[in-house]
């Protein structure tokens, strides 16, 4: 996901979301929001970054075990289709 902007579910509708709106709904500056999209830093609150990306908690926590399992072996992660 970019750090300018991002789409989160919202049942039927996707919505537009900046990074300074997700850095606000989340409770964190700018800088903190890039640094946990890059892996830098962990979430302030797991369950609050998840409704804001509209996914479920455990969700979120897969997306970035693989991501962190990719940065760990420097592969690409692999989608679940």
């Amino acid at each position: 996901l970019s750090t300018s902007a991002r789409t989160a579910g919202s049942g039927l509708a996707a919505r537009r979301i900046t990074a300074a709106d997700m850095a606000q709904r989340v409770g964190v500056s700018k800088r903190h929001l890039q640094r946990v999209e890059s892996g830098e830093a962990l979430p302030n609150d797991a369950a609050v970054w998840a409704r804001c990306y509209g996914l479920t908690p455990g969700q979120l926590r897969d997306a970035w075990k693989r991501a962190a399992d990719a940065f760990d072996t420097g592969h690409q992660p692999q989608s679940e289709s």
